[in-house]
């Protein structure tokens, strides 16, 4: 009976942690940039055992360094196209994708070249 109480709690937690919603997130933000850069450039990147993984570049205020990843995310696939509309002019909107049977969605708003936010998610689990 033991045996069986554990195979079946085993099998739950197995087929729980398969379903669970997991996403990787990237968020680009930029602030009050100036036409040669930014002041302040911040990149992090968590990675927890259960949940989604996420990736942040916050660059800040007018200064020279460029607003960049130091190690940019492997998975990042839209990020350039909503960069790319909001140098068109196109300061909102959202956009999807499938790369190899994953779908990444990226949704942007920005006033202007220099105050941007960006995220993009990855649906690891379709």
């Amino acid at each position: 009976m033991r045996k069986v109480k554990f195979f079946l709690v085993v099998t739950f937690l197995a087929t729980f942690l398969t379903n669970i919603a997991l996403a990787e997130k990237i968020k680009i933000i930029k602030e009050n940039g100036g036409e040669n850069g930014y002041r302040y450039v911040e990149e992090n990147h968590s990675d927890p055992l259960i949940g989604e993984k996420k990736h942040t570049l916050i660059c800040r205020d007018p200064g020279y360094q460029t607003c960049a990843w130091t190690h940019p995310p492997s998975v990042m696939r839209l990020i350039d196209y909503a960069e790319d509309q909001i140098t068109k002019g196109i300061l909102n909107g959202q956009y999807e994708k499938f790369f190899d049977n994953v779908l990444h969605r990226v949704v942007w708003s920005a006033t202007d070249i220099y105050n941007v936010d960006i995220e993009e998610t990855i649906f690891n689990n379709q």
